[in-house]
């Protein structure tokens, strides 16, 4: 069973480096392309419901809340919140 993945992905890397502007190539692309989209849309998303959160929980108690209490609340990853975190931090839309 094992090798017929290895050799499934010798031969994808085959069509890949003989010709990366084939038909092949051009359907992967487009695959990976809808994938890396609604994976986009979903983290916009949860930064939306992370920023949410961490603004009602300041307005609440006058705190904000850890990574962790987000993710708890949210059922993800903290690494995850932290991120999202990070990123409207320096969008400015959360004080340091």
């Amino acid at each position: 069973m094992a090798t017929m993945g290895r050799k499934g992905g010798k031969k994808a890397a085959e069509r890949w480096k003989n010709d990366p502007n084939g038909e092949y190539a051009q359907s992967q692309r487009e695959v990976l392309e809808a994938a890396n989209k609604r994976r986009t849309l979903q983290g916009q998303g949860t930064r939306g419901r992370v920023l949410s959160i961490y603004s009602q929980t300041i307005f609440d108690t006058g705190k904000a809340p850890s990574a962790r209490q987000i993710a708890e609340e949210l059922g993800c990853e903290r690494s995850t919140v932290a991120r999202h975190i990070s990123v409207l931090r320096k969008a400015g839309l959360i004080d340091s």
